[in-house]
């Protein structure tokens, strides 16, 4: 945890997390409206066949590969 006097008002460090599977089409515009509010974009790309992983790091994401798992 940050310490209160470290933090300054706008400056709380936010990540952006976004699960994904063959998003091409909208990533870019999910991710863009990310920008200003995240310090940083974690991409969990579920297995994308299409360039969903690369337009995310062409954009600055962080990107993980992880097969989706359902409960």
């Amino acid at each position: 945890m940050l310490a209160e006097s470290s933090i300054s008002p706008g400056s709380v460090p936010i990540v952006g997390l976004v699960i994904t599977l063959n998003e091409a089409i909208h990533i870019e515009r999910c991710l863009q409206s990310l920008q200003g509010l995240c310090g940083r974009v974690l991409v969990v790309d579920s297995g994308s066949s299409d360039d969903t992983a690369a337009i995310c790091r062409q954009l600055g994401g962080e990107v993980v590969v992880h097969p989706f798992v359902t409960h």
